[in-house]
């Protein structure tokens, strides 16, 4: 799943948005927002993931990214999860949070997941809420 190409730039109104009169912001979200939101995301995290496992890490540091698995109770997950909510939200997540959060260590079937798609599904869960985009 890391380093997947994401084409978001046609949701986004392409890469000028004056071509296609995209003068002023929008009142309201378009139809195409989540959608766009999840994919611009998908791809920051991506590319996020991916530079800190070329290193230095500067976001994932506390995870070894090449590690096949990540443990829910590894002592860099709880922290690396406070630190994508303070980055994205600017605030300390709920202890629900960091629980539905620490599920994504293992796969539906309770199957260990690799620490980049971990890292990954972690950011991406954090950062496409509806909080980011709509609150």
């Amino acid at each position: 799943m890391v380093a997947a190409a994401v084409p978001h730039l046609v949701a986004l109104g392409s890469n000028d948005p004056f071509d296609i009169n995209q003068y002023e912001a929008r009142r309201e979200p378009g139809a195409t927002t989540p959608v766009a939101l999840d994919r611009v995301v998908l791809s920051a995290c991506d590319t996020r993931v991916q530079k800190d496992i070329a290193g230095p890490a500067v976001i994932f540091g506390g995870l070894n990214l090449e590690a096949a698995s990540v443990a829910a109770d590894d002592p860099a997950f709880s922290p690396l999860v406070v630190d994508l909510y303070r980055r994205f939200h600017l605030r300390d997540p709920t202890a629900d949070e960091v629980t539905i959060a620490t599920a994504l260590v293992a796969d539906d079937d309770g199957a260990p997941v690799p620490a980049a798609d971990v890292a990954l599904a972690v950011c991406f869960a954090i950062g496409s809420t509806s909080e980011l985009a709509f609150d």
